[in-house]
């Protein structure tokens, strides 16, 4: 079995993995940066609507 530490050096390394990654797709310019810039306002732009609809839609 591997030491606390050690697991906590690899989930901070999983970690900044993550976030770089994170970082290319909302920053970069490549096409799947692309796409998931349009995923992400796709998404905000639905979220916005179904607050803006719920109202109407009860009454």
């Amino acid at each position: 079995m591997k030491a606390p530490e050690r697991d906590g050096v690899q989930d901070f390394s999983a970690l900044t993995r993550l976030r770089g990654t994170l970082r290319k797709l909302y920053h970069g310019r490549t096409p799947a940066a692309f796409r998931f810039q349009l995923a992400a306002v796709i998404i905000d732009l639905a979220i916005i609507a179904f607050f803006i609809a719920t109202p109407v839609i009860q009454d």
